[in-house]
């Protein structure tokens, strides 16, 4: 029963696409004899969607088909890689628990002081001029340090 998937929904996807067709071709002739152009357009439309419709459907039977391709391929395929040790506790070295204080730059940006300080300002050890409303400098130090 569930062997050959893939095959089965791809015919399962042929059956629906004409058995579509039939029902838009035969609702098409019932219903042209009160409006021509209507059931003319419910024949050609019914049909033209029917057969797009089943791509779906065909297109899922072509994927469970490929992926049995695939599987029976990688079943039947050597392991490629080689096997690896199992890692011991003692292989990997202990984390150091110390704190090591943030690495200030060795290299100072040349700045150029502006002469005049706004009002409320302030100006920061390596020479660069903030507003007041700015708490620390690009370099690290705080507002509150300089004073």
């Amino acid at each position: 029963m569930f062997e050959n998937i893939g095959g089965k929904i791809k015919g399962l996807a042929s059956v629906v696409c004409i058995l579509g067709i039939i029902g838009s071709v035969i609702s098409g002739i019932s219903i042209i004899d009160y409006d021509g152009l209507s059931g003319f357009l419910i024949m050609v439309l019914g049909s033209v969607f029917s057969w797009a419709g089943s791509f779906v459907l065909y297109g899922f039977g072509q994927l469970v088909d490929n992926s049995d391709i695939i599987a029976g391929r990688m079943g039947s395929a050597p392991n490629q890689w080689p096997a690896q040790p199992p890692v011991q506790n003692n292989d990997i070295p202990p984390v150091q628990n110390s704190y090591a204080p943030p690495v200030q730059p060795s290299y100072q940006v040349p700045v150029q002081k502006p002469a005049v300080v706004p009002a409320g300002g302030w100006r920061c050890t390596c020479g660069r001029v903030h507003a007041n409303y700015v708490s620390s400098c690009s370099c690290g130090v705080n507002k509150r340090d300089i004073n």
